[in-house]
């Protein structure tokens, strides 16, 4: 008699362990009334901001944000110099100078943050203009 109360023990306790083990991924605790958690709230509309970094220790005019969120407009603001234009790549693509905002005092780059950070990298091109003949 003995052992059959202790093979049914043991049958039980397996039981019970295969029954929590199958519903435990459907088991969702929630607290009593007065009963506090530490939880960690996260939002899945919190976006990330990414960080732009230049290659050089380049003069702007106005300095940029810390981070930038993917999908917004990045503007690099240079001082327009007589016989001299620049070159502006974002992670090594070459950027077109943004000529409607361009103007004798200042040269405008403007570009589309992308979803990563990023390094610009600024080169001077300097030109000799002719005399008039």
């Amino acid at each position: 008699m003995k052992k059959i109360s202790s093979w049914l023990a043991l049958i039980g306790t397996i039981v019970c362990v295969f029954s929590l083990a199958s519903c435990s991924s459907e088991f969702e605790y929630t607290p009593e009334s007065g009963e506090t958690t530490d939880t960690i709230e996260t939002s899945t509309d919190t976006q990330i901001g990414y960080k732009v970094k230049f290659a050089e220790n380049y003069q702007i005019v106005d300095d940029l944000k810390d981070t930038y969120l993917p999908g917004e407009k990045v503007t690099v603001k240079l001082e327009t110099i007589t016989e001299h234009y620049y070159e502006l790549y974002v992670n090594g693509l070459k950027q077109d100078m943004d000529r409607e905002a361009s103007d004798l005092s200042f040269t405008y780059f403007t570009f589309t943050m992308p979803s990563e950070d990023v390094v610009i990298k600024i080169e001077d091109r300097w030109v000799d203009i002719p005399e008039a003949p």
